[in-house]
C-alpha cells in the first residue's frame, strides 16, 4: 500500500508519500451475474503508523476474468499524529484480474473527500491511498 499525504496552507503545498504492507478480509457477495458487493476491512502499517480501512465497493465483471470496482471507504489512524483528525472518508476506484479460481490481483486508488486538518485555520490535510494486492476468495 502507498499513502500519499497532501497539505495546503495559505497557497503553499506540501506533499509526501510512503509505503507499507497491508492485510485484510473481504467478502464477494453476488447481486447478479455481473455485479457484486464487496465489504472489506484492512489493516496497514505505513512508516510505523497503524491504519484501519473499512470499505464497501460495487464490483462489475467486464468479462469473466476482468473486473472494475468503486465505492466509499473510511480510513482511520490508530495513533494521534499532530493536529489531524484520525478518521477520514475516501472514495475508491479500482480494477482487478481473477488469475485462478479463487485468486485475484487488484489495484485501487482511494482519494480523501474529507479535510483532516483540525487546527481551525484555512488549510487542508488529506491522505490518499493506493492499494495493490493479491486476494483470495473463499
Amino acid at each position: 500500500m502507498i499513502a500519499n499525504a497532501k497539505e495546503e496552507f495559505s497557497g503553499y503545498e506540501i506533499t509526501g508519500s510512503d509505503e507499507g504492507p497491508y492485510l485484510g478480509v473481504y467478502a464477494d457477495i453476488p447481486i447478479s451475474e455481473k455485479i457484486s458487493l464487496i465489504p472489506e476491512m484492512d489493516y496497514a502499517n505505513i512508516n510505523g503508523s497503524s491504519f484501519g480501512f473499512l470499505s464497501v465497493r460495487a464490483k462489475y465483471n467486464i468479462i469473466p476474468l476482468l473486473f472494475v470496482q468503486a465505492g466509499p471507504q473510511v480510513s482511520y489512524l490508530f495513533e494521534q499524529f499532530g493536529s489531524i483528525n484520525k478518521a477520514g472518508i475516501d472514495f475508491g476506484l479500482g480494477a482487478g484480474v481473477d488469475i485462478f479460481k479463487h485468486f485475484n490481483i487488484q489495484a485501487r486508488y482511494a482519494f480523501e473527500l474529507t479535510n483532516r486538518n483540525k487546527q481551525g485555520f484555512d488549510g487542508t490535510s488529506k491522505l490518499n491511498w493506493l492499494h495493490i494486492g493479491l486476494g483470495y476468495t473463499f
